[in-house]
């Protein structure tokens, strides 16, 4: 599983979730969260009570947290209805969200559901070792799941899994950030319905 390596009490700090509509909300900041005077009265002008994250062409909404303490200054971009997830329930999703009418930027929690990406792992017809595109078991190194894809001709290599779930979630999203379009040689292959776009915070 991919992790979130935020504070879920920092989120309630700094964003409101909209139950009604789903949509996530800058809150106005004080001094713990900016420090800064100057950069405290210029992010609340401008960002504080708007909507937090943007929607890219899939439709699909990411929002962007860079904190110098809790993110330890790097960008660290969070899906929405993960983060939804997770200011609602208090803990990160244990596996990929699904988005039961089909709406990716319908980010109301009734509409979440955690999904089986295992299941589908079994249920999959092979292709190859693994039964997804991309995704090869390294029996000669350290027993992992290995994903790589190509770039503009070039490999580029994703990582090593201990599973093959972890694996299937990080090719997904390495598909997204690449706006990688794989052909479906395997009709019954899924990819995860997250998606990842990115916005900014201080």
């Amino acid at each position: 599983m991919i992790k979130n390596n935020i504070n879920i009490d920092f989120l309630n700090k700094i964003l409101r979730y909209d139950n009604d509509t789903g949509m996530v909300y800058w809150k106005e900041r004080d001094e713990s969260i900016t420090p800064n005077t100057s950069a405290l009265k210029k992010w609340n002008t401008i960002y504080s009570y708007t909507e937090a994250g943007w929607k890219n062409k899939k439709g699909y909404i990411t929002i962007g947290v860079k904190h110098d303490i809790e993110t330890n200054g790097k960008l660290i971009k969070l899906l929405c209805h993960r983060v939804v997830f997770a200011l609602v329930n208090g803990r990160w999703p244990e596996t990929l969200l699904d988005h039961r009418n089909g709406n990716p930027s319908d980010n109301r929690i009734n509409n979440l559901e955690e999904s089986n990406h295992s299941k589908n792992a079994k249920n999959s017809k092979p292709y190859g070792q693994s039964g997804y595109k991309n995704i090869q078991y390294d029996s000669r190194g350290d027993g992992k799941w290995r994903v790589r894809i190509r770039v503009n001709g070039k490999e580029v290599h994703i990582g090593n899994y201990k599973r093959l779930e972890d694996a299937i979630e990080a090719r997904d999203i390495a598909y997204r950030e690449h706006d990688y379009v794989p052909a479906r040689d395997n009709p019954k292959e899924k990819t995860s319905t997250d998606d990842e776009i990115c916005v900014f915070s201080s």
